[in-house]
């Protein structure tokens, strides 16, 4: 696609976690962050997976013991978030407006709303 990432996921439900410390929900800004202008490690890369709350007492894997059960959490979540969104969103059956194509399909096309027939110009 041509358009940035920030275009192009602004509508995406954000992946987020409870710190098991704070109990304060917060979204997970990937593996590695670069630090805020405001914060005092300025411009430093660190750890993604630390809780983003400043007042957190155990930031370290989101509050967990080890980055074991963290990622053991994080892989849970994922599983079910797919597993939910397959369910709403699998089931969905398209069918191509072009009357001499007709293909059925569950497969969605990476080019947006093309039908997936080899020649097929429809939708």
């Amino acid at each position: 696609s041509r358009l940035p990432d920030a275009e192009r996921f602004k509508n995406v439900e954000k992946f987020s976690l409870t710190c098991k410390s704070c109990q304060v929900s917060n979204e997970i800004p990937g593996a590695f962050v670069i630090a805020s202008k405001k914060n005092k490690d300025d411009g430093n890369i660190t750890s993604g997976y630390r809780c983003t709350n400043p007042e957190c007492t155990q930031p370290d894997h989101w509050g967990y013991e080890t980055h074991f059960d963290l990622l053991s959490l994080i892989s849970n979540k994922v599983d079910v978030t797919i597993r939910r969104y397959v369910a709403k969103h699998g089931m969905r059956e398209s069918v191509c407006e072009d009357s001499s194509c007709c293909l059925k399909s569950r497969q969605q096309s990476v080019k947006g709303d093309l039908c997936l027939a080899r020649g097929c110009q429809g939708s």
